[in-house]
């Protein structure tokens, strides 16, 4: 067994398709991305192109080497890629955020945990109701 950290340091781990691994630090502020032998690739946060994280809560990944960040603290979703530079490098791009409605029918009231569906749909599920967000 390896170990990627001290005790504690991670709350959320994700597997990726290429077997990479994505852990979210305890306070919702930076992502690790390790290969299998525990080599770090790339790291997010707190701050990434140009924005500063409030509280990352969960994390999710698609088939295309994406990944999801729900932010409770500023209610939005951040679009990330992992990239290749022609050295072999592996970097982290932000390709854009998406709000989380606060109000109206289509409120997500205390967002908790984001995934990804086959798909492409990227689904929010809130803790204070039985709703699940569906975004495109």
């Amino acid at each position: 067994m390896r170990t990627l950290g001290p005790a504690g340091e991670y709350r959320v781990v994700r597997i990726g398709p290429a077997g990479w691994v994505f852990l979210l630090d305890e306070r919702g502020q930076y992502v690790r991305v390790v290969d299998a032998s525990g080599r770090a690739l790339a790291a997010v946060g707190p701050v990434f192109d140009g924005m500063k994280f409030g509280r990352i809560e969960s994390m999710a990944l698609d088939r295309a080497h994406g990944f999801y960040l729900l932010d409770t603290g500023l209610k939005r979703i951040y679009v990330c890629h992992l990239t290749a530079s022609a050295d072999g490098k592996i970097g982290a791009s932000l390709s854009g955020w998406v709000p989380v409605p606060q109000e109206g029918d289509r409120a997500t009231k205390n967002p908790a945990a984001i995934g990804v569906a086959p798909t492409g749909w990227v689904l929010v599920a809130g803790k204070s109701q039985a709703r699940v967000m569906r975004f495109r």
